[in-house]
């Protein structure tokens, strides 16, 4: 039997497909693609790679301001007394950063298990399109059976890839800022913290976690070499100059296109290429990949990490459903 196919759809595509798009469009959108990847998308022809990003924003949520304010100056000002007590807490920093939101959002009202249940099956009932009812049922049924299901930890699931998004995104620079008034000392404190950021991303990545660590690969590679003086100015202005950085607290999703699109996807102990599909500008997508795989250069050749990676293929549509692009990320050059 044929191995099925792993897509990846980020959410504007999703969105209009399963909610905004005719049966004529959709079912043509569908006719295209299978003549495109020779695969009947009515059947087992593809899988659909599923994250709890991908459920958040499909049913409404793509950012959470009120998570911030609930970390409190009281969870701060207790971790900083930690790290007074034994500076080498400073490498476990974000993990403790995660362990705090990874509390807040388990107790967060606002996403609740019965807010989330109630919010998925709203959107279901305005996602009727049965031509696209597998990408439905992957990214919305499927997540909202388990979290109707007694015994599912599916919630905790959700709010353990919040944290780690949230720690990833944590102002680092503003409490070490506070903490070390003496320069030299400041900088070895920066040094050790994004390492220790680094390296927690490299591991997870080694043990096949299907998580995206873009955001702290950029993070660690922009302070070290600004710490260390590395000449790496040019791709980091020219990436941010052409604004195809990933905004802060948000953009759920676009960091998994780039995990997915480049490492692949992990599943029963294999590593699976992704066809990413995406209604983003083409320039754009590109321009993240591109920045990603010479970022893997960058950490291969001056941290000795090696990572295993199973780049695919993505698909750029507009908003006639139109193939405008197609691109092997294995042949985008690097910066």
């Amino acid at each position: 039997m044929k191995e099925p196919k792993w897509h990846h759809y980020d959410q504007n595509l999703f969105c209009r497909l399963a909610k905004y798009a005719t049966e004529e469009e959709a079912e043509k959108f569908a006719e295209v693609l299978g003549e495109e990847l020779q695969e009947d998308l009515f059947s087992t022809g593809y899988k659909v790679v599923h994250t709890p990003s991908a459920f958040l924003e499909a049913i409404g949520f793509s950012d959470f301001p009120s998570a911030k304010k609930i970390f409190t100056e009281y969870r701060r000002e207790r971790i900083i007394s930690e790290i007074k007590g034994d500076p080498t807490l400073l490498t476990a920093l974000p993990q403790k950063i995660a362990g705090e939101y990874l509390d807040i959002f388990k107790h967060h009202l606002e996403i609740a298990p019965e807010i989330l249940i109630n919010k998925a099956m709203d959107q279901m009932n305005r996602m009727p399109n049965f031509v696209v009812s597998e990408l439905t049922r992957a990214i919305i049924q499927n997540p909202l059976e388990s979290l109707q299901s007694d015994n599912s930890n599916y919630h905790a699931t959700i709010c353990g890839h919040l944290a780690m998004d949230h720690a990833l995104q944590f102002s680092y620079d503003e409490v070490l800022t506070e903490f070390f008034t003496d320069p030299e000392q400041r900088k070895q404190a920066f040094l050790q913290l994004y390492h220790g950021l680094f390296q927690g991303a490299a591991d997870a990545i080694k043990q096949s976690m299907n998580c995206s660590y873009f955001r702290a690969f950029d993070r660690f590679l922009n302070k070290v070499s600004d710490l260390a003086k590395i000449k790496t100015k040019n791709h980091e202005d020219y990436y941010r100059k052409q604004k195809a950085y990933l905004k802060n607290n948000g953009d759920l999703q676009d960091p998994y296109l780039i995990h997915f699109a480049v490492f692949g996807f992990y599943f029963e102990n294999q590593q699976n290429p992704v066809y990413a599909f995406t209604m983003d500008p083409p320039d754009r997508v590109k321009l993240r990949l591109s920045y990603a795989k010479w970022l893997l250069h960058w950490i291969n050749d001056n941290m000795g990490q090696i990572f295993s990676l199973k780049p695919g293929k993505v698909y750029c549509f507009n908003g006639a459903l139109e193939i405008v692009e197609i691109f092997k990320v294995e042949e985008l050059s690097l910066f």
